[in-house]
This record gives C-alpha cells, structure tokens and sequence, in this order.
C-alpha cells in the first residue's frame, strides 16, 4: 500500500514538472550519452529526437546550414561595424562573442534593446 502512494506520487511529479526542469533532466540525460565524434551530429539528434524532445529542435537549427548566403554576409557586415569603430582595439575573442550572441539571441525570443 506504501509502494502504490509513492508510485503515484512519483508519476504526479514528473507529470507536474516545469520546462525548466524538463530542460534540464534532458541536458543531463544529453551529457551522459556517448557521442561518437564521428558520427554525424544531424544523424544523431535524428536518432535521439524523441529521448531529447526539447533539446533535439534547438539542435537541428544550430547545426543546420543556412538556405542562404544572407546571414554569413549579414555576419560579415556586423564584423566590420565592430571592428572599424573601435579601431581594431577589440580582443578577436570578445568579437566572435559579441557576434555570436547578436545572431544566436533571436532564437531564444531574447529581447536585448
């Protein structure tokens, strides 16, 4: 009788779970998988997409090339509005970062004006 309440209970958590938990039992469960280096990363979260439901589309649009050449010129653009103004004095380093995050933010909705 003890076993049947803590049974439910258990299902009653996992069914009352936040996406910030799920997000991360799914992180955990993603880094303890072995991923051979040379599989094929598109190929793999394929396989893994049902496991890792909420990580496998935010992975796919990462990896994924883009359709067109817009965004690397779009990249280039912005490389060169950072560079020229602060007259080179930038740490290449602290540049990709900055870049990385002015095309990566989007996709998470994040608001950064």
């Amino acid at each position: 009788m003890m076993d049947s309440s803590s049974e439910d209970e258990g299902e009653e958590t996992q069914e009352n779970d936040s996406p910030e938990v799920m997000i991360r039992k799914q992180l955990l469960t993603y880094r303890l998988k072995k991923v051979n280096v040379d599989d094929k990363s598109l190929k793999w979260w394929r396989v893994h997409r049902e496991e890792l439901n909420l990580l496998s589309p935010i992975a796919r649009r990462f990896l994924s090339a883009p359709p067109a050449s817009v965004p690397s010129e779009q990249l280039f653009s912005s490389a060169g509005l950072i560079y020229v103004p602060l007259g080179y004095k930038l740490d290449p380093e602290k540049a990709a970062k900055l870049l990385f995050m002015k095309y990566n933010a989007p996709i998470f909705n994040f608001n950064y004006y």
